[in-house]
């Protein structure tokens, strides 16, 4: 599970290691911010790119639920000093 290598010029390794553990374990974002292949395995090199949600809402009837997990990686539609 890599981001691109622009992400992480600048960032002490163990931070690196810090937000990749975080990302990929303790807070599982991978799983539902990636897309799967037919098989159910992360589509390698797509990781954080966003998803359909793979579970159905918890929420009862009626209420708002988003189908798809957003792109976590770059944040599409924030200017670069947003994203900063």
């Amino acid at each position: 599970m890599i981001a691109p290598a622009e992400v992480f010029e600048t960032a002490p390794t163990e931070q690196v290691e810090r937000g990749r553990y975080l990302a990929n374990y303790a807070s599982m974002c991978v799983p539902c911010h990636s897309p799967h292949d037919r098989s159910g395995a992360l589509v390698e090199g797509k990781q954080f790119t966003g998803n359909a949600m793979p579970f159905a809402s918890p929420y009862p009837d009626g209420e708002k639920w988003a189908s798809r997990a957003p792109a976590l990686i770059r944040l599409p539609g924030w200017s670069e000093k947003d994203f900063v």
